[in-house]
């Protein structure tokens, strides 16, 4: 086999590699998504012809979420601390049927809220 024939064979080789992208992301329904890669999002990608892009509504830094038919809710982090142990988390409730997303500022707000609408959803922990 000569040089060149050698050559083309692993430049086919490492550009279909190059050129091959894992969708990673997570159906959540009604065209949202959880995008896995860093910064953890949780996207709306109904504008886009591509899963993992979209117009970003809980993020950065998901570190938890569940969902359901209609709602998804989701924990995250950014980035400060209240001290060394302490995280700091932001709670978020999403309608996938009319778009609205609620942000509250501790997971007890986010309890009474899905009980005041009578969701059951909950985070493992």
């Amino acid at each position: 086999m000569n040089y060149s024939t050698i050559l083309i064979v692993c430049m086919c080789m490492f550009g279909s590699c190059i050129l091959v992208h894992l969708d990673d992301s997570v159906d959540l329904g009604n065209n949202y998504r959880y995008i896995q890669s860093n910064p953890k999002t949780i996207i709306n990608n109904s504008g886009s012809k591509y899963k993992d892009q979209g117009e970003v509504v809980v993020g950065p830094h998901v570190v938890a979420y569940k969902f359901n038919e209609t709602y998804i809710i989701a924990k995250t982090q950014n980035g400060f601390y209240v001290s060394d142990s302490v995280k700091v988390f932001k709670f978020w409730l999403v309608n996938k049927e009319t778009g609205r997303v609620s942000e509250m500022e501790n997971e007890n707000a986010l309890y009474m809220k899905l009980n005041e609408l009578k969701i059951d959803l909950k985070f493992t922990h």
